[in-house]
């Protein structure tokens, strides 16, 4: 319960906050009439590998969310969509932020942050996941739970050349094929062992990301239980007595998983999941990998290619978001995938190739 000074406080920002809106300004709450408007904002925004367009009815229907429009003389140029975790009264999730190209640095993203603000006064922290630019780098020791991820995106049109490429992987003697983890075998793997547990918290202890909106999901087995629900998961494993520092991707195995795991014979060297959303582009995969060995991300980039080529027609063009650790060199991964895939993506939108996901306070916001 907070104090009243926190209270007064909270109420200080929220008038500092009206004071700055025009008199021609409002803020107001989606309704289904706003899909156009919100799209026109930037229509080509991420390269057309937007999740709005799909997730747009979900979130307005969703009691976890809310989202907001800020609109000048009626025309809508900036939306926010807070996501309130069930079983949490301290922190919302910010995600799927957006101002029109042409109102950018103007502090309409702030604004916008009024309602929250406003009809919120028991959340004090705020949960966000962005791309690493410059101007965040002066700001991340404000931050808490700080997890920073490579990130790479490629534009894959000529689905011919990415079967070719995923059959050529996927034959060569020397190609370690993960694992693929159901939700009732990693339900089993957490019951009987938390070494899934402590290989990710060694790249983040609280939150990682997931889905196409990079929400918050906790390192837990809860957390990794839902995950399981609704991803493609797979999992390597190191062979009996090989030591991780010792291993190459030749030393990992495939295979079901036991009825039980031991710890000492089978530890995780590799853990990753993805998530495959229809968008203008085509279709968008967000893939996230734990692990230091860069030929055992490349076995589970291919695997997950490989099952997003399955569930999809064959005339819908491929786009792939890629989140791994800093461990693993980006040029390294570029390298490995030039020749078969082309170019990463780079531009206005994914200038830089890292992403931060982090916890911060409300009240230091500058968003």
């Amino acid at each position: 319960m907070e104090s009243q000074q926190q209270t007064e406080s909270k109420s200080k920002r929220y008038d500092e906050f009206r004071m700055m809106l025009p008199a021609n300004a409002n803020i107001r709450r989606v309704n289904f009439r706003d899909l156009e408007a919100i799209m026109a904002i930037n229509d080509d925004i991420y390269e057309g590998m937007d999740y709005m367009p799909v997730l747009f009815y979900t979130f307005l229907h969703s009691k976890q969310h809310e989202m907001y429009v800020y609109e000048e003389d009626g025309k809508v140029l900036s939306l926010a969509n807070f996501q309130f975790p069930l079983g949490e009264n301290v922190r919302v999730n910010l995600m799927s932020g957006r101002v029109h190209p042409s109102y950018q640095n103007h502090g309409l993203s702030r604004l916008v942050m009024l309602p929250l603000v406003r009809d919120h006064p028991e959340v004090v922290k705020y949960f966000a996941s962005t791309l690493y630019k410059p101007f965040l780098q002066d700001k991340v020791n404000d931050f808490e739970s700080v997890y920073i991820t490579n990130f790479l995106v490629y534009k894959l049109s000529d689905r011919s050349k990415i079967e070719r490429f995923v059959q050529h992987k996927w034959k060569l003697d020397g190609f370690s094929k993960p694992t693929t983890i159901s939700h009732s075998k990693l339900t089993s793997m957490l019951d009987m062992t938390d070494q899934l547990l402590r290989f990710v918290s060694r790249y983040s202890q609280n939150f990682i990301p997931f889905g196409p909106t990079w929400g918050p999901i906790r390192v837990s087995g809860e957390g990794f239980r839902h995950i399981s629900s609704f991803a493609n998961v797979f999992v390597t494993y190191a062979k009996s007595g090989v030591s991780l520092q010792e291993t190459s991707p030749a030393a990992f195995e495939p295979g079901r998983l036991k009825a039980r795991v031991d710890d000492e014979e089978r530890q995780v060297a590799g853990f990753s999941y993805s998530v495959t959303t229809p968008c203008k582009y085509g279709s968008r995969s967000d893939f996230v990998f734990y692990g230091d060995d860069v030929g055992i991300f490349i076995s589970h980039f291919v695997s997950h290619l490989r099952h997003h080529l399955s569930i999809t027609k064959d005339d819908v063009r491929i786009a792939c978001v890629i989140h791994f650790p800093l461990s693993i060199s980006v040029q390294e991964v570029e390298e490995n995938l030039k020749e078969e895939l082309g170019a990463s993506v780079r531009n206005e939108y994914f200038s830089v190739t890292q992403a931060i996901h982090y916890l911060g306070n409300l009240a230091q916001a500058k968003l």
